[in-house]
């Protein structure tokens, strides 16, 4: 987890900001990865970057885990790999990083 903070511009008049990189496809945001703060943060960031972004990784650094969540469904914890719906060639597999 990186400590630098990078804004995008998701449209006209909405910007956000992540710790890690946004991957972008030909057809706009894909996956967005942000660190997990408290419930009402996180929900807060899946409510907004999904308006732009199917794909959302919230990394709980404090509990070794991510929660993924995707559009339309509910929100998952993960402990062991990750695996991107958009993206399957992106996967993290969690006990390298924490």
């Amino acid at each position: 987890m990186t400590t630098k903070r990078t804004q995008y511009a998701a449209a006209e008049d909405s910007e956000f900001y992540t710790e890690i990189d946004v991957q972008q496809a030909t057809d706009g945001f894909v996956l967005a990865v942000v660190r997990a703060r408290d419930d009402r943060t996180n929900e807060f960031y899946q409510r907004v970057l999904h308006r732009y972004i199917p794909e959302v990784w919230l990394v709980d650094v404090d509990a070794c885990r991510m929660i993924t969540s995707r559009r339309d469904h509910e929100p998952v914890v993960v402990t062991d790999v990750v695996v991107s719906v958009q993206m399957p060639r992106v996967r993290i597999v969690l006990a390298e990083i924490f």
